[in-house]
């Protein structure tokens, strides 16, 4: 069912990974027979705040922000060098992690984030180690700019999950604005994409319909498993 050790969630803003990630958790615990399987999950999304805080303390000092800006409650990105940093981030945790994750399959290592630009995922996966890549999978959600305004006012609202934000409505447009995902894969809905000149297997995933039922998510989400597991055999 989960053949790879690393399982990136990748796609826009507001696009459902936290809950695809949840619904992860449920289907690992249910194979090990209990609720107890433990996915690691790495999120830059700790790093954004300590970002948004640091200038928080630097504007309460007097001082100038240097990498975003604040409007009520909404933070903004304002140099997107961040995001490289966060990348590094990524390629060095894992790094530390994963010798220890080839030795318990029940505690998998989950990767999510959002890129944007004309070269965001190759980018992003060219800060991973070969070493990772060849043992991980690809999931990418693809949700339209008009329901992610929709998710992502609801997510911030209801609180749906500890952590949930909002960002603001023209940073999401530019989040969402386009990546090179499509490019990258050729527009195929699954296959296998080369990072570092390492065959990842990969699935898209039309995540529409932003109150989708738990239950068809966690349906959904066991096919596309298998079509990763079925992927990764026939390398």
């Amino acid at each position: 069912m989960l053949s790879s050790p690393c399982l990136f969630f990748i796609g826009p803003a507001a696009s459902g990974k936290t809950t695809y990630i949840n619904a992860l958790a449920e289907i690992c615990g249910k194979r090990h027979g209990d609720s107890a399987t433990r996915l690691i999950v790495i999120d830059d999304m700790p790093w954004m705040m300590k970002v948004f805080e640091d200038d928080d303390a630097r504007e309460a000092r007097g001082e100038k922000r240097l990498f975003s800006t604040k409007c009520g409650e909404l933070h903004s990105v304002t140099d997107e060098k961040v995001f490289l940093e966060f990348s590094r981030n990524f390629g060095l945790r894992l790094d530390e992690l994963f010798p220890a994750q080839l030795r318990s399959e029940r505690s998998p290592v989950v990767v999510e984030f959002c890129r944007y630009g004309e070269n965001a995922y190759e980018s992003a996966f060219s800060y991973i180690s070969r070493h990772v890549l060849s043992r991980s999978s690809i999931i990418y959600l693809s949700v339209p700019l008009d329901e992610t305004r929709v998710r992502n006012r609801y997510r911030f609202e209801m609180q749906t999950h500890p952590g949930a934000h909002r960002l603001p409505d023209a940073d999401l447009a530019r989040m969402n604005s386009g990546d090179d995902w499509r490019r990258l894969t050729r527009d195929e809905d699954s296959g296998v994409i080369s990072f570092s000149g390492v065959p990842v297997p990969f699935v898209t995933v039309r995540n529409h319909g932003w109150k989708r039922d738990r239950e068809s998510i966690i349906v959904g989400l066991q096919d596309q498993l298998h079509i990763l597991d079925k992927l990764r055999r026939d390398q």
